[in-house]
């Protein structure tokens, strides 16, 4: 899993590749962010599995993840390893612990931002819908947590008579996010957020680049398989 970078007019073309196919972050020139995935085949080979092979890849959506399951729009809400409890939490945000419980109570409780249709706690997925266009024509990508990876699923839609088709090809499906007048705003701040900090992640073949420990037992347990064993037959 490499991470390629390009500077263009508009800013830096973000893309994770492995094997044939990438997943591409991009600033384009409306200054919306565009998600894309690019395949052989994006109706047979429609996801792209983030690893901890790069463990700063892997955090960077381990982040993205958790401050839209916290509701943690401007990165306000980070909290020291040992706070799990809501009291913890009452008496380390003080006076601020009113305000942050009432705004979490209005996007889940009355789906403000269509938080709830962004955000499913039981099935651990965040889903977006393209905002090129109509919502029930648009693209999407879903984003699942799972063990030890984050399995990202593209997809589109039929077309329906009198709205516009969302782009998609043979090789490429696109994922509109708008930094104004978005579906889910404000969330498309936290995915900003997640761009901004992925433009400084290096690859492991690179000089200088400091190896995490989760890094370093992901390929001891993608080396290691262990010896299949026969049982012998009773004589």
């Amino acid at each position: 899993m490499r991470i390629i970078k390009k500077e263009t007019e508009y800013g830096l073309h973000i893309a994770i590749k492995e094997g044939k196919s990438e997943l591409c972050i991009v600033h384009g020139g409306t200054t919306d962010l565009y998600w894309m995935l690019n395949s052989p085949n994006v109706e047979k080979y429609n996801e792209f599995i983030i690893t901890k092979e790069n463990y700063a890849i892997y955090s960077a959506f381990k982040q993205l993840f958790k401050d839209i399951r916290d509701i943690d729009i401007y990165g306000e809400k980070e909290l020291p390893f040992y706070i799990k409890t809501e009291k913890a939490k009452r008496v380390y945000y003080g006076a601020k612990y009113k305000g942050i419980a009432e705004e979490e109570r209005l996007y889940r409780k009355n789906n403000v931002a269509h938080y709830n249709n962004l955000f499913n706690k039981k099935a651990k997925t965040i889903t977006w819908y393209s905002d090129e266009t109509n919502h029930e024509v648009a693209n999407y990508f879903q984003i699942k947590e799972e063990k030890e990876t984050f399995r990202i699923v593209f997809g589109f839609q039929p077309p329906i008579k009198g709205y516009d088709r969302d782009y998609h090809t043979k090789r490429c499906i696109t994922v509109r996010i708008r930094n104004s007048g978005s579906y889910y705003d404000p969330f498309n701040i936290i995915f900003m957020r997640m761009y901004d900090n992925m433009k400084n992640i290096g690859n492991i073949d690179e000089e200088n680049y400091e190896m995490d420990i989760e890094e370093y037992i992901y390929q001891k347990k993608k080396k290691y398989t262990p010896k299949k064993t026969t049982k012998k037959a009773d004589k």
